[in-house]
């Protein structure tokens, strides 16, 4: 017996499903955050863009990066920075708060939203560097007592080294790239700072 609730049209004669054809297109687009702005996606991007490495983002349709770990290396730091900024502001909007420390959420929200709300390939990749408000939150005079409150030293110090390591590989004329053994330096580093406290 044939089924006809089919309209792929994706089951042979015999009643079998058919083979997708391999070298149908990977390519897809998709709207990001609230824009209209449409971006290819794929085998050589796929991701979302607010966390994608500076050169996936830079890359260009005739000559594509190839992906490699140290854009997934890359990936996690604003993955990173992007989790501390929003935990910040959710727990400086918390009632229980003191409104001295709530006063500050209008400021961090702007320096997140510079960071993070970018929604061009371009304009991404503009903001990453090592001295973009992702990192530099936690030195910003508007959010120092946000940041005092809600952050440990370690993860301050993490969020510092990394700024460190993305700046260094974006350097204008001498560019030092990092690697999974420099991320875990540096990780490590912020783990043993938090011993003394787990003692």
């Amino acid at each position: 017996m044939k089924s006809t609730a089919d309209p792929q049209n994706r089951v042979n004669d015999r009643g079998r499903f058919k083979l997708l054809s391999i070298t149908e297109s990977t390519t897809r687009t998709r709207t990001i955050f609230e824009s209209e702005v449409r971006m290819k996606r794929g085998a050589v991007m796929a991701g979302t863009a607010q966390f994608m490495a500076r050169a996936i983002l830079l890359q260009s349709d005739a000559e594509p990066d190839v992906h490699e770990a140290i854009h997934d290396l890359e990936s996690f730091i604003w993955v990173l920075s992007y989790c501390a900024m929003h935990n910040l502001q959710l727990r400086a909007s918390e009632k229980t708060t003191p409104e001295e420390v709530q006063a500050e959420s209008k400021a961090l929200q702007t320096l997140f939203s510079q960071t993070f709300s970018q929604t061009t390939l371009k304009g991404i990749a503009a903001e990453r560097h090592g001295l973009c408000q992702g990192f530099l939150f936690t030195t910003d005079k508007d959010a120092q007592k946000i940041v005092k409150r809600f952050m440990s030293q370690a993860l301050v110090d993490l969020i510092k080294d990394v700024s460190q390591l993305i700046y260094d590989a974006y350097h204008p004329f001498c560019p030092v790239p990092f690697d999974h053994g420099s991320l875990l330096a540096v990780t490590d580093k912020a783990i043993v700072s938090l011993e003394p406290l787990v003692a």
